[in-house]
């Protein structure tokens, strides 16, 4: 599954949370975030291949991780964009002041929850790079 995105070492695309780790620090490092630089990944930044994996771990059979607690989501993409008790917003020109960070893509909010997690979905970053510039001054 080739990704095609010069001058990104990353040839495919993602099928693990290490892809995903690692394609995150490449375009990190490339400047796609501009005012991010990366010393260290902290217990609030989360890594998951696709955003169901953090629902599951939030709300599945033996939950590891707190909603609460989860600042920011870095994922490949989405299974299923309908998640129970969850709503999954685009960040667009009509709520960009709900961005806290460069990249953010989306918002995960939760039924009856005023914390949300700031996503940034990769393949959605990826579809705006390879759109073109005209599509960038959106995101």
């Amino acid at each position: 599954m080739p990704l095609h995105l010069p001058p990104a070492t990353f040839v495919s695309i993602p099928l693990t949370e290490q892809d995903v780790v690692g394609l995150f620090h490449q375009l990190s490092a490339l400047g796609v975030f501009p005012g991010i630089k990366i010393y260290a990944t902290s217990q609030t930044l989360e890594f998951k291949n696709n955003l169901d994996g953090l629902i599951a771990d939030i709300d599945g059979e033996g939950a590891t991780k707190n909603f609460n607690h989860i600042n920011i989501c870095v994922c490949w993409s989405t299974i299923d964009s309908n998640f129970k008790g969850y709503n999954l917003v685009e960040i667009t020109e009509v709520n960009l002041d709900e961005r806290q960070y460069p990249g953010v893509t989306h918002i995960l909010q939760r039924d009856g929850d005023s914390h949300v997690i700031q996503i940034v979905m990769l393949k959605r970053i990826i579809d705006i790079i390879q759109a073109g510039p005209m599509h960038l001054g959106s995101q």
